[in-house]
């Protein structure tokens, strides 16, 4: 059965050369922290603003 033995050799070396993306993950934006907590400063909307978002996306979904 050389066929089958050549098959598990290059599983084998595959899953060799695959990378690790755990480690790669966690090295991101310096890591992942529970404590720090980004803020976002979003301005309030008026529903007039809402309104005319709402108009808008019709308009372009309907010329679309």
């Amino acid at each position: 059965m050389p066929f089958a033995e050549s098959m598990m050799s290059t599983l084998r070396s595959n899953n060799a050369i695959k990378l690790d993306k755990s480690k790669r993950f966690r090295k991101t934006l310096g890591g992942y922290d529970k404590q720090r907590k980004t803020e976002y400063n979003f301005p309030k909307a008026t529903p007039q603003q809402l309104e005319m978002i709402k108009y808008k996306l019709k308009r372009e979904n309907q010329i679309l």
